[in-house]
């Protein structure tokens, strides 16, 4: 069978699953937060692995049966608030290295494996890696120096923007906002809080469009993103999006970027300029496409499931 590793609402998870059982294939969906508050185990070490079995609700998963693992955007584990805060924070490491640690170690195939989406998260290390694969990448500065941040938007004639190296939300007035990409003022340096953490600087790329390119295996689906607010994660619903093909260039050096870092499956987001320049932003190993299939048609889920489906026969 097939072990899908998600959050219970997580759209694209379900695409994936649907595809699945369309094709009669043995699907499980579970969320690792559910251990060990609503799922058990019982695993022991025979011959050269583990073998037991996994207990959620009324179902059991027997670990030698599982071929693949779809590791999709699992919640954290969740242990028991009864607990004192210090015993949680225990638990909670206990379940991450015990429980995930025996799912880790299964002799399966994994889309993707989350020790890999773990070491390619780290921003710098996509930016570095993409320029080595031909991939055009922004000129980008890393730094906690107000100074340095400074010279570095005079120097590109303060067309310039800051990012966050994870997507952030912050709690105001009782609702959620979201960090976006932000152009660089002279009034945003003179703020010393830009001593108070690491932040990343890089040149605007003057875009016509954004393209983000979902790549499964040996396969690439890449959808235009044409947004009215040039940041299309503010409006989604306004949002316009077409397939299109990757130039060939450009898949060569994502063939590149994903063999760096020993990935199956990655998202990655570009700005193409007025010469159809596509340059490199970000790889998400593990980023969502579910939208873009509903608008799109592209036939990613199919693509996951061949991959998964393979592993199985």
């Amino acid at each position: 069978m097939i072990l899908v590793l998600s959050q219970p609402f997580d759209a694209t998870a379900a695409l994936v699953i649907d595809e699945l059982k369309r094709r009669g294939v043995p699907v499980v969906r579970m969320d690792v937060a559910w251990f060990p508050a609503q799922v058990t185990l019982a695993a022991t070490l025979d011959g050269g692995g583990w073998g037991g079995r996994l207990h959620l609700g009324g179902r059991t998963v027997d670990l030698t049966a599982i071929r693949a693992v779809y590791y999709r955007k699992p919640g954290n584990h969740w242990v028991s608030d009864r607990l004192s805060p210090q015993e949680r924070v225990i638990a909670e490491r206990e379940a991450r290295l015990g429980f995930g640690g025996l799912l880790f170690s299964l002799p399966v195939f994994w889309l993707p494996h989350p020790a890999r989406v773990a070491d390619a998260e780290y921003k710098p290390a996509q930016l570095a890696a993409a320029r080595r694969a031909g991939l055009a990448v922004p000129d980008t500065l890393i730094t906690n120096k107000p100074a340095e941040a400074r010279a570095f938007a005079e120097q590109h004639g303060w067309n310039v923007v800051y990012k966050t190296f994870t997507p952030v939300t912050v709690t105001r007035d009782g609702a959620g906002h979201h960090t976006y990409t932000t152009p660089v003022t002279p009034q945003l340096l003179d703020d010393e809080a830009v001593r108070f953490t690491a932040h990343l600087f890089q040149q605007r790329v003057d875009k016509t469009h954004d393209v983000r390119l979902v790549c499964v295996g040996d396969r690439m689906f890449a959808i235009e993103i044409h947004s009215p607010e040039g940041d299309w994660r503010r409006s989604y619903d306004r949002n316009t999006y077409r397939v299109c093909e990757v130039p060939d260039e450009v898949a060569a050096g994502m063939r590149a970027l994903l063999e760096t870092f020993g990935l199956n499956f990655a998202a990655a987001d570009f700005a193409v300029d007025h010469d159809q320049r596509w340059w490199f932003l970000d790889l998400n190993p593990n980023g969502q496409w579910a939208w873009l299939e509903q608008a799109t048609r592209a036939p990613i889920s199919r693509a996951v499931a061949d991959l998964l489906a393979r592993h199985t026969r």
